[in-house]
């Protein structure tokens, strides 16, 4: 099985597509796929079966939603999402990241809260984690408190991303940080690790 984590540039890809104006007032992308945006303040507006874009009030209904409508991105606000359930991704090609008006903020600006279960699982090829910061995770005896991607994805990429541990408590078996399953590949760029601590390998990331 092979196991692959490429650390440094991510090679880049240009997608034509055309731009428009929503009532928002924001600019979002015309394409078969969806731009999602995580705004409690603006939820629910428009129609996220009208190809263009909308507004959800959770990460885990950009998601759902996501999953249906590979190449998605969805772009959350500042503030902090507290989860209710791990956020699974099995749409090809989703984008979840930080989003601002100016295209400002840190990634301690937009951060999920797993609240003592796995952030996220990736089971879906060329899914890119962006700017955002991943507290309070924790898969158990498993692996991947902060990301788990699957067997034989590929594509996955985790960028100028942060994912934050107890340092005195363990939270996954193994990969306390992100766990890239055998035949995986990823590039994890830009990205920070601290106090994550796992039972037996991978305090940070394990492959």
């Amino acid at each position: 099985m092979r196991r692959h984590l490429r650390l440094g540039l991510a090679a880049a890809m240009t997608v034509p597509l055309m731009l428009a104006i929503p009532a928002s007032g924001r600019v979002v992308a015309v394409t078969d796929s969806l731009q999602i945006i995580v705004d409690p303040a603006w939820a629910p507006v428009g129609d996220c079966d009208g190809g263009v874009s909308c507004f959800v009030a959770t990460p885990t209904e950009a998601i759902e939603i996501a999953n249906d409508h590979p190449g998605s991105t969805i772009e959350l606000v500042p503030g902090t999402y507290t989860l209710t359930s791990t956020l699974s991704i099995d749409g090809a090609d989703t984008t979840v990241r930080g989003w601002t008006e100016d295209q400002g903020g840190t990634a301690s600006d937009f951060v999920i809260d797993a609240v003592g279960q796995r952030a996220f699982r990736v089971s879906a090829p060329d899914v890119r984690i962006e700017g955002l910061k991943i507290v309070n995770a924790d898969a158990g005896n498993g692996a991947g408190a902060g990301v788990l991607v699957d067997r034989n994805v590929t594509g996955f990429q985790f960028v100028d991303s942060e994912i934050e541990g107890d340092p005195s408590t363990v939270s996954a078996r193994f990969g306390a940080a992100i766990s890239i399953a055998s035949g995986a590949e990823a590039t994890v760029r830009g990205s920070t690790f601290v106090g994550n601590r796992a039972e037996r390998k991978g305090g940070a990331i394990r492959v």
